[in-house]
This record gives structure tokens, C-alpha cells and sequence, in this order.
């Protein structure tokens, strides 16, 4: 919920170019990494014992791009900014319809067929 609140609070600040509100989020986002935290010896070996490796894979990539865009707003940097959240919102789209399915049920659903052109 943490993550989802701070994207939220980061495309919020990006149309408004609040710099230190994306840089404070992004950053909040990286420090959530869940192998990062103060966790015992016993507690790390369980979850890489229990999480896949593609999974541990995607999270990692997903807050070391957090803080990328950390930096880049810290930089004022505005199209690596908008770049970095959309690798950002990528991750989520490939976990998500990967290993959250119940949470996520519509990325299970078949996909309809569009004639627009």
C-alpha cells in the first residue's frame, strides 16, 4: 500500500514539477525494499527460500529504478523523470499479471479482441 500511495504522489508531483515531492517518494520507495530491511539471517534465507528468483529478480529492479528517479529529480531532470516512472509502472504491470493475479484478477482475463484502428 506504501508503494501504491507514492506513485500516486509521485504523478501527482511530476504534472506539477514538485521536484523534492518526487525525489522524497521515489526514495521512500526504494528504502521499502523488503531484502533491505533489518531482517534475521533466518528470515532472509526464507524468503529467497520462498520467493521466486524471477520475483526477487523484478522487485530489486523495480527499487533500484526508484532510485533512479530519486536522482533524476534531485537533478531536476524531467524526461529521465517521466522515463524511470515508466519503467517503474512496467515492473508493476509485469509482477502484477505474474505473481498477483488473485489481488490483480483483470490481468488474468482474456483479452477482447479491438477492431479500432
Amino acid at each position: 500500500l506504501a508503494i501504491e500511495k507514492n506513485m500516486g504522489v509521485i504523478l501527482n508531483a511530476i504534472y506539477a514539477g514538485e521536484w523534492k515531492t518526487i525525489h522524497d517518494a521515489a526514495k521512500k520507495i526504494k528504502e521499502s525494499y523488503i531484502l533491505k530491511q533489518e531482517l534475521s539471517r533466518k528470515q532472509l534465507e526464507e524468503l529467497h527460500r520462498v520467493l521466486p528468483k524471477e520475483f526477487i529478480k523484478l522487485d530489486s529492479g523495480f527499487h533500484n529504478t526508484a532510485l533512479r528517479l530519486a536522482v533524476s529529480a534531485k537533478e531536476h531532470n524531467a524526461e529521465l523523470v517521466n522515463f524511470y516512472f515508466y519503467k517503474m509502472n512496467e515492473a508493476c504491470v509485469t509482477c502484477h499479471s505474474i505473481y498477483a493475479k488473485e489481488s490483480f484478477p483483470n490481468f488474468g482475463a482474456e483479452k477482447k479482441e479491438s477492431h479500432d484502428h
